[in-house]
């Protein structure tokens, strides 16, 4: 019955976790007012980029270890081996489902972010959406972002941002 109570608890705990960062977070990285200065926004990309290749990682790891622990389990055989490349075929879409809606997620919030860097710069944000249509101008924009420097004093967008 104790085990059952220790489960419980640390269940509740980590969903009580993920709401009080998603609630915490929520205007950091979904806001689309006001503006970011060059800390704030390289903070977040930074937090963007690790949690997306974390996701991504994990999703690969997680098929590469189901594909080795069928064949180690299951043994020899051909047809064993096809066996095990359907399984992970499977699981791999599932998870690639998985790892999209994470990924939506990131460029969603990284779009934001980005606007809202653009707005600090007293540009429309809209400007935003650059990065999404032109490939090769997404790296290039996002350093130029974390180089330049935002305006000083308050703009149409808001005023100077401040601390995180």
């Amino acid at each position: 019955m104790e085990e059952k109570e220790t489960i419980d608890a640390a269940q509740g705990g980590i969903i009580q976790k993920l709401k009080h960062f998603f609630a915490n977070n929520k205007d950091k990285y979904f806001n689309l007012q006001g503006r970011l200065n060059r800390e704030q926004y390289i903070k977040r990309i930074l937090s963007l980029v690790i949690m997306s290749f974390l996701a991504s990682g994990l999703t690969a790891l997680f098929i590469l270890l189901t594909i080795t622990l069928f064949a180690v389990e299951i043994g020899g055989g051909v047809w064993v081996y096809r066996l095990i490349f359907m399984i992970a075929g499977g699981l791999s879409g599932m998870l690639s489902a998985v790892t999209g809606l994470f990924d939506i997620i990131f460029m969603v919030s990284g779009f934001t972010v980005i606007m809202r860097r653009i707005q600090d710069l007293g540009q429309p944000g809209w400007l935003a959406i650059l990065f999404l249509i032109f490939p090769g101008f997404n790296l290039i924009g996002l350093v130029f972002l974390g180089l330049i420097e935002g305006q000083t004093e308050a703009n149409k967008y808001g005023e100077v941002p401040s601390g995180n």
